[in-house]
């Protein structure tokens, strides 16, 4: 009998506790159904409607952001410097603007926008910048074959680590756009490393994997939120998307059409026997007859499907991942330079594209050459072609270029380029000083409503 009782007592506990735990439960739900409720009786339906279909649309990867009709141009600002700069970066560390920038007196400076209070960094002979999208992280690639990581949380900004393993100078570095993030460094070298970030500093970054496949000098890698990369290699004139996870790549060969060529690459289709896929075919074919692309050497990611290139031709190219060939191409988009010779008289060369940039993930992009001007183009909403909007004087060969968005404001953008009487990598043209300023430009863009 006393077996009996104890089994009953402790059935009898059981179930109080258990019910006492679900009224708990039960508690619990209900404030937090009550916060909720709360929370969405202060908002209207239509703020509801927008906030869900702009989070399903950034988490769609794919181009969301129609603003370059809306863009308009505040104010340019130059900040002049002594030698040629090599690249140029804004960084907003806690809420600060910073500028960070090295130029080819072998040094590497950062500078408060808004108080020009300056601080020089250690890092020497640096040819490329990078920002991690929380601002937290600094790196800079250099010519010693090494790339120096920065703590952006200090003031100034604290060297952590310096980064060997390369064979040849660093070319190009970008962050990947998402927390932690990881880094991609294109080198000459012909490969392209990839190192994984703590989530913040002052913790060191730690070596991926390494990705070969280029046959040439790597000048430019752009990375978006996905573990997918573009790069270009230069003259092997491919541009490749690389499938990190899927330990894949993808092959885009530019310079210019032929049928044999077409046939290898399986592209045989209607646009690639010979009609002009921007529609004016007689003028482009003329055009593009004189001109034979040399190199890729510069490119950026739009989104996750399509991305942008240009080279020493002039010629601006959007791709599509789903084709072989560039579904349309803006033929000597910064115009032509004429040479006097002695013997052949005056000889047109193109203007090669020294760099391009897209603010990810919108219409919105920016493209750079020695023509005296950084001009803004805007993509169509198919995503089929583009057009020019308007155009910002920067004298010189634009070196480097950024589309950074504000953090206090999503309707302020800023465009950041750095220019020089040289290009970035050498030293095989001067322009005169007429026509060519050390400087980096700041211009201010606002996303009217």
């Amino acid at each position: 009998m006393s077996d009996l009782s104890s089994d009953s007592e402790e059935r009898s506990n059981q179930e109080i506790y258990s019910s006492d735990s679900e009224d708990e439960q039960l508690t619990t739900q209900n404030k937090r159904v009550k916060l909720a409720e709360e929370y969405l009786s202060t908002l209207n339906k239509e703020d509801i409607d927008d906030t869900l279909n702009s989070n399903l649309l950034e988490s769609s990867n794919r181009l969301n952001k129609f603003i370059s009709d809306r863009v308009a141009i505040d104010s340019v600002k130059s900040i002049k410097q002594r030698l040629p700069l090599t690249h140029s970066v804004l960084t907003q560390p806690n809420n600060e603007r910073i500028l960070v920038f090295s130029s080819k007196d072998n040094t590497l400076h950062q500078q408060h926008l808004s108080t020009g209070q300056k601080h020089r960094l250690p890092s020497r002979n640096v040819l490329c910048i990078a920002t991690s999208p929380d601002s937290s992280w600094l790196a800079a690639g250099t010519a010693n074959k090494t790339i120096d990581i920065y703590n952006c949380l200090t003031t100034p900004f604290t060297l952590l680590t310096s980064i060997p393993g390369f064979k040849d100078s660093v070319t190009s570095l970008s962050f990947r756009q998402s927390t932690p993030t990881a880094l991609f460094a294109a080198s000459l070298d012909r490969t392209l490393k990839i190192y994984s970030f703590p989530a913040s500093p002052p913790d060191t970054p730690s070596y991926v994997e390494t990705l070969f496949g280029h046959q040439d000098s790597i000048h430019s890698v752009s990375v978006l939120r996905s573990d997918v990369a573009l790069s270009v290699g230069c003259r092997d004139k491919s541009a490749r998307y690389w499938k990190v996870v899927d330990e894949s790549q993808l092959v885009f060969r530019g310079g210019g059409r032929s049928k044999i060529r077409d046939m290898i690459d399986g592209a045989l289709d209607f646009d690639a026997q010979g009609m002009d896929v921007d529609g004016e075919q007689n003028v482009h074919r003329k055009q593009q007859r004189g001109f034979v692309e040399g190199s890729l050497d510069c490119c950026t990611m739009i989104d996750e499907h399509h991305f942008l290139t240009g080279g020493d031709s002039g010629f601006i190219s959007l791709w599509n991942i789903g084709k072989k060939k560039p579904v349309f191409t803006s033929y000597l988009a910064h115009g032509l330079h004429y040479h006097q010779s002695e013997t052949e008289g005056i000889i047109k060369q193109p203007r090669g594209i020294t760099c391009i940039t897209a603010l990810p993930y919108s219409d919105l992009f920016a493209s750079g050459s020695s023509d005296g001007h950084i001009r803004l183009w805007k993509l169509d909403a198919q995503v089929k072609s583009f057009t020019r909007l308007t155009e910002i004087e920067a004298k010189g060969f634009i070196n480097s270029l950024q589309l950074v968005q504000s953090q206090e404001s999503k309707s302020t953008l800023t465009l950041v380029a750095a220019t020089g009487q040289e290009p970035r990598l050498g030293r095989w043209a001067k322009l005169p000083s007429a026509q060519a300023k050390n400087a980096i430009v700041v211009a201010h863009l606002t996303i009217k409503s």
